[in-house]
């Protein structure tokens, strides 16, 4: 089973506690809850999706595994009409850190539950929800696929000191990652690329090109 997880999907199985009992929301294809099943990782697990192709396949390939007893299957739009009372982990992956961010303010009650949030795009804006609303990151991961490289964060119910616009940008429980290095570097370089652009423009903007720099240099602290 394990020949079948991307590292992005084996980052993601890696940060579920074990004895876990996990919603995996827009499971897709239901590999990560499936590994953790046979890895006898978790004691259940409920697989979601918003399509019915992929819930379709979902179950297709819990029933290949036999596994139908241990994960079940569900039609849902994020978290809404899911009764999560009995789960203490829920995995959210796979989309955009605005949308992972609507799922949860739409959740109601998360106190007692661990959140594996993986993003695609909007790390900032999903690292500033959670550190607004009452969250704590305790955990991320760095990983990389080809080219791309990808953050999962680990997040519980709490209070957290404010982070700084480059901890947002960056994070903060990342840096003894060895991806961290070619992170940074990869946003730097962004950043400076834009900063550039900026200070070319016909209409500056002052205040936008002097925060850009402010973030540049704390990043290269």
């Amino acid at each position: 089973m394990n020949s079948i997880l991307t590292p992005r999907l084996l980052k993601i199985a890696e940060m579920v506690p074990a004895g876990s009992k996990v919603i995996d929301v827009g499971s897709d294809h239901a590999y990560v809850p499936i590994y953790l099943a046979l890895e006898k990782k978790i004691l259940c697990a409920l697989a979601t999706d918003v399509h019915e192709g992929p819930l379709r396949r979902a179950t297709e390939n819990i029933l290949c595994y036999g596994l139908s007893d241990v994960i079940g299957t569900r039609k849902a739009d994020g978290l809404s009409g899911v009764d999560t009372t009995g789960f203490d982990t829920v995995i959210i992956a796979g989309m955009g850190g605005v949308l992972i961010s609507d799922i949860l303010s739409a959740a109601g009650e998360t106190d007692g539950k661990t959140f594996i949030l993986q993003p695609m795009t909007g790390i900032r804006e999903l690292r500033e929800y959670l550190t607004c609303n009452n969250y704590i990151i305790t955990e991320e991961g760095i990983v990389q696929e080809e080219e791309k490289l990808y953050t999962v964060i680990k997040a519980e119910k709490g209070k957290d000191i404010p982070y700084t616009e480059a901890e947002l940008v960056l994070g903060r429980k990342n840096k003894s990652e060895p991806l961290y290095p070619l992170l940074r570097a990869q946003i730097l370089k962004k950043l400076i690329k834009k900063l550039s652009g900026k200070q070319k423009a016909k209409n500056q903007d002052a205040d936008e090109i002097q925060a850009i720099k402010n973030l540049i240099e704390e990043m290269e602290k």
